[in-house]
């Protein structure tokens, strides 16, 4: 694919400028984004993304497809800078979105899910919270997709998550933090090909809930089901990270939930983790909704309270 996009940007690169037109440009950066975007050069991908911004920026303002185009590319920008840890930059883009698009519309819930991973990545969980609210208290929010309402709602069980370990204060008044933590702990994912990256949040969530509420039993009764997944799903390069972060949750019951022991087992796997980081994985964005290396942090604090 990367080959193939490289040949039609050549000979796009061809054409004379005197004849590039509005719409020539529209496939030409279009075209020659795809070429970074297929290799997962985030850097190169942010770049065409910004030149074609420049471009459209100045071009038919008024029009409604030039909307689109930005639209578009504003998003490549965002997701680019999400990858490359460039969270202001990144935040500043986000704004910018919410600017042009209607709320409630599929675009600026889009804008939203990115804006929302961003402030994860970044430690900004209060405001992580307010996107969260800002999403679900839309009236379009249970009109969703299904898929994107399964994602939606993998991102609030992350939002209770760090409410239960106290790193985001609720609204004395918010009726929408109501969360049943145990009907989520028992759910099943629904395991196929497309879902994959929900699938993993899910069961990883489930070990972070019952780890700090002391469940190791419960723990230790989904180690097996959590070794097949991993062992079955999680060998591809779109989800080694994946792999590393459940190889060292399998070390809880290995060390007897004692910190020191698990750090010790984990140690081979977390240093294969930091090995790769996530600026330089090939995975989509939304796979790692916050970075294992923050999860890990607070498995290791949930075991420190163990004895408290």
């Amino acid at each position: 694919m990367a080959v193939m996009a490289e040949q039609y940007y050549e000979e796009l690169d061809k054409v004379a400028k005197e004849y590039r037109s509005y719409k020539f440009y529209s496939q030409y950066y279009t075209v020659s984004l795809l070429r970074y975007e297929i290799l997962n050069d985030y850097a190169n991908t942010l770049k065409i993304s910004l030149e074609a911004l420049a471009y459209f920026e100045q071009a038919r303002k008024a029009s409604a497809s030039n909307l689109t185009i930005l639209n578009s590319f504003l998003n490549h920008a965002l997701a680019c800078h999400l990858r490359l840890e460039q969270h202001k930059e990144g935040e500043a883009i986000a704004q910018r979105l919410l600017k042009i698009n209607a709320e409630g519309s599929v675009t600026w819930y889009n804008t939203l899910l990115y804006y929302l991973i961003l402030c994860l990545h970044s430690n900004q969980y209060t405001k992580a919270y307010k996107v969260y609210k800002m999403a679900s208290q839309h009236s379009n929010y249970a009109h969703l997709h299904q898929n994107i309402l399964e994602y939606w709602r993998v991102i609030e069980a992350f939002i209770h998550y760090f409410i239960s370990i106290h790193k985001i204060k609720p609204e004395r008044h918010d009726h929408k933090s109501v969360f049943r933590i145990n009907r989520f702990i028992n759910e099943v994912p629904t395991y196929s090909k497309d879902k994959q990256g929900t699938n993993i949040s899910i069961l990883i969530l489930q070990v972070l809930f019952l780890l700090q509420q002391g469940k190791y039993n419960e723990i230790i009764d989904r180690m097996e089901s959590l070794n097949m997944y991993a062992h079955r799903h999680l060998r591809q390069d779109d989800t080694y990270r994946s792999n590393c972060f459940i190889k060292m949750l399998l070390t809880l019951p290995q060390a007897n939930f004692h910190k020191n022991g698990v750090v010790r087992k984990a140690k081979k796997f977390h240093d294969l983790l930091l090995d790769a980081p996530l600026v330089s994985a090939k995975q989509s964005a939304e796979l790692e909704i916050v970075p294992y290396e923050v999860l890990w942090d607070c498995v290791l604090q949930s075991l420190d309270n163990r004895f408290h």
